[in-house]
């Protein structure tokens, strides 16, 4: 997806039924990953949860492995329908103001 069609909450309707269904979760913390690859504006995008391991995910639901590396981590507390200033304080103040 990408900025111009973000389906953020398209993602995250269809995560949410399904959470409880996630065995081998390690707490209640939900993350919302963006990878991008070389574009600025086109990204993959994960709703997630932290397993122990893989078995027992609904076959609906794609592992992933994050790799060790240097990641800008940013916690957003309140509701999703309030990410947006989250959002717009990444890319509009932290990311330029940043060596990144």
């Amino acid at each position: 997806m990408g900025h111009a069609n973000d389906r953020t909450a398209e993602l995250w309707q269809s995560f949410m039924p399904f959470r409880k269904d996630i065995q081998n979760s390690l707490g209640e913390d939900l993350f919302s990953m963006q990878i991008f690859n070389g574009s600025d504006t086109e990204f993959e995008k994960w709703a997630a949860i932290e397993v122990s391991d893989f078995n027992g995910i609904p076959d609906s639901m794609q592992p992933y492995t994050l790799q060790g590396g240097l990641y800008a981590v940013f916690d957003h507390i309140g509701p999703a329908s309030a990410f947006e200033k989250t959002f717009q304080f990444i890319f509009n103040e932290w990311l330029p103001d940043s060596e990144y």
